[in-house]
């Protein structure tokens, strides 16, 4: 991706091309596009200013700490599997649980729950997540054993799947959706929080902006 720099105000901007391509991708406004543009730049230089976002700044940005749910995450993102998040990949994520369809919004979603060999959400799988999430958490862990997990996450598998023992594929995923939209606004993006706080963001004072309720 190419960008330009204007000699008045020594700031880092989009093409006009770009924008044009990105307002296709995405539906957001050329103002929009600028002002994430701004944000990825900012947060793509908190550790190293190359111009892309690592796995460190990208849990600074959903401000979590590393766990499985959040390495599926990234890396749903990240389509090109460099291990970077490029302001393409970035702006496309945003989009698809802003703009996107039911069914992109749902393909993105099974992604991130499925597990990776078998491409199906399993029960083994996402109580892995749960409990990595839960044992992460140092206040989270002080009061969730693994047991009461468990309980949580069979419930949790009964109620939404039939059983533990279901293998879900994405057709089915989008059936339950159809009737489990809370699952969709877990994936929230709130931009004007982002906008709010860009200003904050720096090498010294680390603000996670980009809000992911899945917790």
């Amino acid at each position: 991706m190419g960008f330009s720099q204007s000699n008045e105000s020594n700031i880092i901007t989009l093409r006009t091309s770009e924008l044009n391509e990105f307002h296709n991708m995405t539906l957001f406004s050329n103002d929009i596009l600028l002002k994430l543009h701004e944000y990825f730049r900012k947060f793509s230089a908190v550790q190293t200013d190359d111009g892309v976002i690592d796995y460190d700044e990208f849990c600074m940005i959903i401000n979590k700490k590393d766990n499985l749910l959040n390495r599926n995450i990234f890396n749903s993102i990240d389509v090109n599997s460099d291990g970077y998040l490029n302001y393409r990949e970035f702006i496309k994520f945003i989009s698809v649980f802003i703009n996107g369809s039911f069914e992109e919004q749902s393909s993105l979603a099974f992604k991130i729950f499925m597990e990776k060999d078998l491409k199906l959400i399993t029960f083994k799988h996402t109580k892995e997540m749960i409990n990595d999430i839960i044992l992460n958490d140092n206040n989270l862990n002080k009061i969730i054993d693994k047991e009461l997990i468990h309980e949580i996450t069979e419930e949790t598998f009964i109620n939404l799947f039939g059983g533990i023992n279901k293998e879900i594929n994405l057709e089915q995923f989008r059936e339950i959706l159809k009737n489990n939209h809370d699952i969709i606004s877990w994936f929230k993006v709130d931009l004007n929080y982002i906008f709010k706080n860009t200003k904050n963001i720096n090498k010294h004072k680390k603000i996670g902006c980009f809000t992911i309720n899945i917790e």
